[in-house]
């Protein structure tokens, strides 16, 4: 679909003093199709989250822009305190608009600091970038510097946001000349002391996106979307000068009259979310907005942004809301509580835990506490017959009886439930890898835990024979799996590129390291008897290695979700294979016993290992779903971890 909206980021406009355009007529009472975004579904595998000043461990942090806010002559005409008051809570992030040689800051910014809000200051829009480029504007410039310098606390700079779209051209004239005055600007507030500016480079969403008469070969992106036929990127000033990534974007139907339908949020940002990724740095969405459309529709698109946000774009660490009536029609109206419905939607996401942990960070902001628990979307699980999550109050049930499991989280937590034991993990020891996989000794009194770059930690009765040596990995490879011996002398470690690493006594029967993979290898698991091993791709591939035996394979079958782990039968003559869905593929003697597909799930399957004479599953909440004659030992589906699941074993 060809978009003809010229003016994406015209809502901040009227914020910018002084530098409002014309908007095109807003259509009052007409309406256009709601566009039901996808289900989200997390990257695989999941990304570890990049550090950055004032970037949460978990979760994001949570704001807005909303009004009064310019014409407030003092805190007590601040909007934001009303805006709190209906929301139940302080809101971490406040979003101000300035001009370009204006008085910034003001006492905004100083009166968000001592409330416990982190100022975003959205400034510098309309400066001539040539004349800051060629240090014309620097005297003028040098005293804005030494006035942020003086707050005394770090706050976000979103320094010519939208400086990629149309309408801003006539103040950045070009993409070179833009980067030249980013780079000037940065350097001068470096000339000043100032070091508590966290640079936010912001472009127009879309501009991410193909301009029109041109598609997109990536399945996940909707073509013919962009504004600017140059796209935002050209605009990027480079990693050197660029603290965090933000994009701003709307669905302008069914205001704007070229508007044809309302976009999800998902949609939006996808383009901008896949290219910013990459650059490892904190992500924020620093304008976003609907109007209402349908009855319900604006509530819809909340709870499925919120839903996109905390499942789909785990690295998005801080989430603005553009809270206004505009830009210079009233039939733009983007603030949260134009109806009681779109409210109760809002505050629902602005009342999840994982929007809510600015606790975490170091002062004046936060404590530097523990994060709260319970950072995932607060849907309800639906647990399948014979056995699921039952209801829980207080710390995870557990089941007396030889029965029992253990779950790993990313962060290296080890939970056990029933009669498994917990030896130890590897929290706070891992850097910046992640957790992968647990695997237990034969006698269940001790298991490895190995981590994404191939570090091995033995506990209880497990051998310490070293991991994956420096170098021996390639950049971007990943290790996702580790898979005994019978003797527990050794072990394989396996990689995402169909690598295979064996140490101690396990023997080489090769691999796929030297194979175009049409999906990463996201399991692997050796044979009862030691002498061959399978992997599986996540679109289903199966490959066998000396005894393991070949029985199918989804590899050219169109799955719904990726294919998450594969599980051997008891025999060997056969396995199951399992889905993000709960998806369950049984080839050869594997029984079927029952699945979680077309079920709702709080969070994706991420394991599932035997169990009895059946299997179970685990989500990255930690829920357990058995299909099995043993008896369920325990979850944390009611209790979510901060980091999710990512493993599960069992004992025996």
């Amino acid at each position: 679909m060809t978009k003809t909206r010229v003016l994406v980021g015209l809502a901040a406009l009227m914020a910018a003093l002084g530098s409002l355009v014309p908007s095109p007529s807003a259509v009052a009472g007409r309406t256009v199709p709601y566009t039901t975004p996808p289900p989200p579904t997390p990257p695989d595998p999941m990304p570890v989250r990049p550090p950055g000043p004032l970037a949460p461990a978990q979760g994001a942090l949570f704001g807005m822009h909303t009004i009064p806010d310019q014409s407030a002559k003092d805190p007590s005409g601040m909007g934001i305190t009303q805006r709190e008051q209906q929301l139940g809570r302080t809101l971490d992030i406040d979003n101000h608009y300035y001009g370009c040689l204006v008085p910034v800051p003001t006492f905004r910014e100083s009166w968000d600091i001592s409330q416990g809000r982190i100022p975003l200051v959205s400034w510098g829009r309309v400066c001539d970038k040539a004349k800051v480029a060629d240090g014309s504007m620097d005297a003028e410039l040098g005293k804005i510097a030494d006035g942020f310098k003086a707050l005394g606390a770090p706050f976000f700079l979103r320094w010519a946001w939208e400086g990629d779209a149309n309408m801003n051209q006539q103040y950045s004239h070009d993409d070179k000349t833009y980067i030249a005055a980013w780079r000037h600007l940065h350097d001068l507030f470096v000339a000043h002391g100032v070091t508590n500016a966290i640079w936010v480079w912001c472009p127009v969403s879309l501009d991410f996106y193909p301009p029109a008469g041109q598609t997109s070969s990536d399945p996940t992106l909707a073509p013919d979307h962009a504004i600017n036929a140059n796209g935002a990127q050209p605009f990027y000033p480079g990693d050197d000068v660029v603290d965090w990534m933000c994009a701003d974007g709307y669905a302008w139907g069914p205001g704007l009259p070229s508007a044809s339908r309302q976009e999800p949020f998902q949609e939006l940002f996808q383009a901008f979310y896949n290219w910013a990724a990459p650059h490892n740095k904190p992500i924020m969405i620093g304008e976003t907005g609907a109007m209402e459309n349908n009855p319900g529709d604006k509530a819809n698109w909340f709870t499925a942004m919120h839903q996109s946000v905390t499942q789909h774009y785990p690295l998005i660490r801080a989430f603005l809301y553009f809270d206004v009536v505009g830009a210079t029609n009233a039939n733009y109206d983007w603030q949260i509580d134009t109806s009681p419905e779109a409210l109760a939607a809002f505050k629902a996401m602005a009342s999840d835990p994982y929007f809510n942990q600015r606790a975490t960070l170091p002062p004046p902001y936060g404590t530097g506490s523990t994060p709260p628990p319970d950072p995932g979307p607060t849907t309800t699980t639906t647990g399948p017959p014979p056995q699921s999550n039952p209801p829980t109050s207080g710390p995870p049930v557990v089941a007396a009886g030889d029965a029992g499991y253990w779950m790993l989280g990313s962060d290296g937590a080890v939970y056990p439930f029933g009669a498994a034991a917990g030896h130890g993990d590897v929290v706070g020891r891992i850097g910046p890898a992640r957790a992968v996989h647990l695997e237990p000794t034969s006698s269940g009194q001790g298991y490895w835990v190995v981590d994404s770059a191939g570090a091995v930690t033995a506990f209880g009765d497990a051998a310490g024979l070293g991991g994956v040596k420096a170098g021996q990995l390639a950049p971007g490879e990943a290790v996702t799996s580790l898979s005994a011996t019978p003797s527990g002398r050794g072990y394989w470690i396996f990689t995402n590129r169909g690598r295979v690493v064996p140490v101690g006594d396990a023997a080489f029967f090769g691999d796929m390291s030297g194979t175009h993979l049409n999906g990463p290898v996201v399991g692997s698991i050796a044979t009862a008897s030691g002498k061959g091993y399978y992997m599986v791709g996540s679109d289903g591939g199966i490959f066998a290695f000396g005894d393991a035996a070949f029985r199918g394979s989804m590899g050219a079958v169109h799955l719904n979700a990726p294919v998450e782990s594969l599980v051997p039968t008891a025999t060997g003559a056969g396995y199951w294979l399992v889905a993000s869905d709960g998806g369950i593929f049984a080839f050869g003697d594997a029984p079927f016993r029952g699945s979680m597909g077309g079920k709702p799930l709080n969070k994706p399957i991420t394991g599932m290992v035997r169990y009895g004479a059946g299997y179970l599953m685990v989500g990255q909440d930690g829920g357990i779903f058995s299909f099995s004659d043993l008896p369920f030992a325990g979850s944390l589906g009611a209790h979510p971890p901060a980091h999710p699941i990512v493993s599960v074993a069992t004992l025996g």
